[in-house]
């Protein structure tokens, strides 16, 4: 057992991304009694999760699922609990294949990219000696330049690669140096389109073709930021505008047709958080966004702690759900 859970490593991670203690203290935008309706929240969700734990290990018997859950678990839970999360690292690393993957039965492509990666996050802050052999396979599989095929599989990666630096593991897996030329590749440039400035892999009709553009923006700008971006840049600033061009409500929210709420409210918070930083740089006051998807995340919550989409697909199932929106919580509050 290493010491690794005694305090999240992806905490420290996350302050490192947005060099927050090198700034000035953001200005408060959440007062005290909502910081305390959300706390409370979140231990509701924790609890959920917890319960939800299956035999063998697993969250919904899939390794993506799992690993998003301690993810999730790992950051928000006061008091991390080792064992589920031990159990849940050993599911996940008896998911590895050959080829250094890890994804469910069935997964191929971006599914199985994210899975991986999700998973590798999942192996080094757990326990990055027991799973010493698997994180390495791991690494070696999502260091291939063509790897992240898309924006939320670019974000994890970048993710993967501050906890790998955290963990003096930059030797197998370093920040990816090429996150600004595919950016640039994927972003829709026509100023008479709405979709101006979004991030996504076009269809040859230049059409958003499953409805994600919204969340793949947003972890763009996310990955812009990790990566060294400013956003006085063109394409950051375009992407920035667009993204704010629809706020989030159920009904109206960018990706209202792929139904991928929560997802997008994690991906929204990722960019906001570091956009923050970005305002903060310049000495200028960063937009409020914190208060409002604290309340709306809070109002959706079930009374059991959980959230889930029933319109969603992968967000049918209440763990990928809730796993989405405790990391939410936690960038709002941070």
């Amino acid at each position: 057992m290493t010491g690794n859970l005694k305090q999240s490593l992806l905490t420290t991670v996350f302050a490192l991304a947005t060099v927050a203690a090198a700034l000035e203290p953001r200005e408060v935008e959440v007062d005290e009694s909502v910081e305390l309706e959300a706390h409370a929240a979140i231990d509701r969700a924790v609890n959920f999760l917890v319960s939800q734990q299956a035999h063998n290990g697993s969250w919904s018997d899939d390794p993506a699922v799992t690993a998003l859950v301690i993810t999730a678990l790992m950051q928000c839970a006061e008091k991390p609990p080792e064992e589920a999360l031990q159990h849940g690292a050993g599911f996940i690393a008896a998911q590895a294949r050959d080829d250094g993957s890890i994804a469910g039965a069935g997964q191929t492509g971006n599914a199985a990219a994210l899975s991986t990666v999700t998973s590798a996050i999942a192996l080094m802050v757990v326990d990055a000696e027991a799973h010493g052999a698997v994180i390495e396979s791991t690494l070696k599989k999502v260091s291939a330049p063509d790897y992240a095929g898309n924006m939320q599989v670019l974000f994890w990666l970048t993710e993967a690669a501050l906890v790998a630096k955290m963990l003096d593991q930059e030797n197998r897996l370093a920040m990816p140096d090429y996150v600004g030329k595919l950016i640039k590749r994927c972003q829709h440039h026509d100023p008479s389109s709405d979709l101006h400035g979004r991030i996504f892999c076009e269809s040859t009709d230049g059409d958003d073709p499953d409805g994600l553009s919204g969340t793949r923006t947003a972890y763009g700008i996310a990955c812009l930021f990790r990566t060294g971006g400013d956003r006085r840049d063109p394409e950051v600033a375009a992407a920035v505008i667009s993204l704010n061009r629809s706020f989030f409500t159920l009904d109206e929210y960018p990706d209202a047709r792929s139904k991928a709420l929560y997802t997008f409210y994690h991906a929204y918070a990722s960019a906001h958080s570091l956009l923050d930083d970005q305002y903060r740089k310049l000495t200028e006051r960063p937009p409020k966004w914190r208060k409002e998807l604290i309340e709306v995340l809070m109002a959706q919550q079930l009374g059991d702690g959980q959230w889930q989409h029933r319109k969603g697909a992968d967000e049918r199932d209440p763990n990928w759900a809730t796993a989405h929106a405790l990391l939410t919580l936690r960038l709002s509050l941070d």
